[in-house]
């Protein structure tokens, strides 16, 4: 036994075999998030929905796009979008176009005398 094998156990417990489970078959999701003047949309985190459940989280990039991962088995209900990272409003996309994923939202404004992130 070596001296990895003697940190990995405590003294006088039995080793542990993890049971065999099956993966969840994956499919890669591409969006692209733009404005109501179809310009991207760049600080903001998007995520897909089943139910209540989010799936697929991901940072859009400076170009409104992101990709991520969804199982293949669900079929998402929709999308959430959170802008500033989660400190700023919640909204719920429409989809604009499908077979090249593109999600369309209402940017909010900045409030009078708050300063945009």
């Amino acid at each position: 036994m070596g001296r990895k094998d003697r940190r990995a156990r405590r003294r006088g417990t039995a080793p542990f075999v993890l049971p065999p489970f099956k993966l969840i078959p994956m499919i890669p999701l591409k969006v692209k998030l733009i404005d109501q003047d179809h310009r991207p949309v760049v600080t903001d985190t998007v995520f897909g929905l089943k139910g209540n459940r989010p799936f697929g989280h991901a940072t859009i990039n400076d170009l409104g796009e992101f990709s991520t991962q969804v199982p293949k088995t669900i079929k998402l209900d929709g999308y959430q979008v959170w802008h500033n990272d989660g400190e700023g409003p919640q909204v719920t996309p429409v989809i604009e176009q499908r077979d090249s994923l593109i999600l369309h939202v209402i940017v909010p404004l900045t409030p009078p005398g708050a300063s945009p992130k």
